[in-house]
């Protein structure tokens, strides 16, 4: 399965890791927007996963592309 360790997909998997980061605060702020119940706690994790977001997609793709350049070319049998 060549496809799933193509360097687009490693690119892809970075951008859904980082969109779950960001989506994952949305149960502590609804609360705040709605009831208007402000935390300091609640807004810190929501920043530290806007923040780690990113990151842990880039580190993701970085990895994943970093392993497809180095990956050894499969030589063909000797005859």
């Amino acid at each position: 399965m060549k496809l799933l360790r193509h360097p687009a997909l490693a690119l892809v998997r970075g951008m859904i890791a980082a969109g779950g980061c960001w989506l994952a605060p949305l149960p502590l702020i609804y609360p705040m927007v709605t009831t208007g119940e402000w935390s300091v706690a609640r807004v810190l994790f929501a920043v530290l996963f806007a923040v780690l977001g990113p990151l842990i997609g880039r580190v993701i793709a970085r990895a994943t592309l970093a392993s497809w350049r180095n990956r050894q070319p499969s030589t063909p049998p000797a005859v």
